[in-house]
């Protein structure tokens, strides 16, 4: 989870799965 200045839709999916 390396997302602080911007959130990538693909990480977010990851993370949000």
């Amino acid at each position: 989870m390396k997302w602080s200045a911007l959130p990538d839709p693909s990480s977010l999916d990851k993370i949000r799965r």
